[in-house]
């Protein structure tokens, strides 16, 4: 809408993501394949699958997870206001965001620490059923999720207003956005302010630099993994006797106290320069970001996973870049860009409960420690990880054909460089069958990707698109 010196734009939007996971059954399974004897190898008739000592089977039933996003957002736009030498351009308006979000399981079963006993006639009164190989070997642990069904739901609303101020050649932008949740009730301001250069007046070579912040979290999918439960019991053969399951403890609460907790962001400091000669663009460009507050989880004296704000990430990154137009006659327009980005990301540790799908197993897990390098260690004094591809090349070619540009064609090919990180790698059981998460330092070789992806406005009327 336009109301002469002031323009009014408003946004209105609606999304919804889906994650499921369908299992063929709501039990899951850890064997023996081997054990050592008096001196002889005992092989398992059943588990014969896998490799190492153990085979696993099953299934850990039915998943699914959505969540429904609407949102508004509504700007004022000035028209320039002109002040001796500065011409100011003030922007300034709201967001509205409501957040809906589900997550449904039917739970499952785990059995595992499997043993064989040492004797044919006590491997004989093994008798079939759950957890069991019949004549043959028995689970001595078993974990239980319930099914579960829960939701929640967030409202977060932001206030933002920038000021594009020109002085001649320069060019400044400071800015400011305040937001807020009804979830964690944190009230967040962030600034941002750019600056842009034209060196000679003429866009030849423009400097560019800029200060940022920028707040984000995922409190809404931690909402969901609430008071996720495991019951876990324990049983033992003794005296020719396979002994019934007994109660051992439950685990896996996560006390999450959201309104608590800060939110956590990024700080951002950036800058660079364009070359523009020969009918070709060239570029650098350097960035580093430090993340600071992020989520991290920990366990309390009643065994329960809580979250808090210790965690941190910095980046730096150089990106060099080339890019070149092709106009043709016939075969439309092009835009062929090549990088070249060296950067370098370091954390002090990972959110181990990140994922819904990764988690499901955290309780059958013994949580202080991991299996790093050998060795048994305190999950804490896990080596920081390095999550980046050092070198990182892209060539990217923008296609655009018909009147108006309304056939695009999009393709990134991206080479990632070697690079080292600390990965999981599965699990590791100790002499008593308690099991804990093993980790090790990973080197990775090139890998290469190729994106593609076409648009084309089939309609166009006035300002409506198809």
């Amino acid at each position: 809408y336009d109301f002469g010196p002031v323009a009014w734009k408003n946004t209105l939007g609606f999304s919804r993501s889906e994650v499921s996971r369908y299992g063929t059954g709501d039990v899951t399974s850890t064997w023996l394949r081997y054990k050592t004897i008096g001196g002889s190898r005992f092989d398992s008739a059943y588990a014969t699958w896998g490799s190492g000592t153990t085979a696993s089977e099953g299934s850990m039933g039915d998943y699914e997870q959505s969540q429904d996003e609407t949102t508004w957002k509504s700007i004022l736009d000035f028209d320039p206001v002109h002040t001796g030498i500065l011409s100011h351009v003030f922007q300034t308006g709201i967001e509205v965001l409501h957040m809906d979000a589900a997550a449904e399981s039917t739970g499952y079963t785990t059995y595992y620490s499997p043993s064989i006993p040492n004797s044919q006639a006590d491997r004989d009164k093994i008798p079939a059923g759950p957890g069991n190989i019949e004549g043959e070997q028995f689970a001595q642990n078993k974990t239980v999720q319930d099914a579960y069904s829960r939701s929640a739901s967030v409202n977060s609303y932001a206030w933002f207003g920038q000021d594009t101020i020109e002085i001649g050649r320069l060019t400044l932008r400071p800015g400011l956005r305040v937001s807020h949740d009804d979830l964690t009730g944190n009230i967040d301001p962030a600034w941002r302010f750019m600056a842009d250069l034209d060196v000679f007046d003429d866009d030849v070579v423009p400097l560019i630099g800029g200060a940022n912040r920028y707040y984000g979290s995922q409190m809404l999918a931690y909402a969901l993994r609430k008071n996720t439960e495991m019951h876990r019991y324990k049983r033992s053969f003794s005296g020719g006797k396979l002994g019934d399951w007994v109660y051992d403890k439950t685990t896996g609460g996560k006390n999450y106290n959201l309104d608590e907790l800060d939110t956590p962001y990024a700080d951002e400091l950036m800058g660079g320069i364009t070359l523009k000669a020969l009918d070709t663009r060239f570029g650098m460009r350097a960035e580093s970001r430090k993340h600071r507050d992020q989520l991290r989880t920990a366990l309390d004296a009643n065994g329960d996973t809580t979250l808090n704000n210790s965690g941190k990430t910095d980046y730096w990154g150089v990106t060099w870049t080339v890019e070149r137009d092709f106009n043709t006659e016939h075969m439309g327009d092009h835009t062929v860009e090549l990088g070249i980005t060296r950067s370098n990301t370091k954390s002090d540790g990972t959110d181990f409960d990140s994922s819904f799908l990764n988690g499901d197993t955290g309780s059958v897990i013994e949580w202080e420690k991991v299996y790093f390098e050998g060795s048994l260690m305190p999950r804490s004094n896990l080596p920081a990880s390095n999550y980046n591809r050092p070198w990182v090349g892209t060539l990217t070619h923008t296609a655009r054909f018909m009147d108006d540009d309304a056939l695009r064609w999009f393709n990134v090919l991206r080479n990632k460089g070697p690079g080292t990180d600390l990965v999981r790698t599965g699990t590791f059981t100790d002499t008593d069958g308690l099991r804990y998460d093993a980790y090790e330092a990973r080197t990775f070789s090139d890998s290469v990707t190729v994106d593609t992806a076409v648009e084309w406005d089939a309609l166009r009327h006035q300002d409506h698109v198809l």
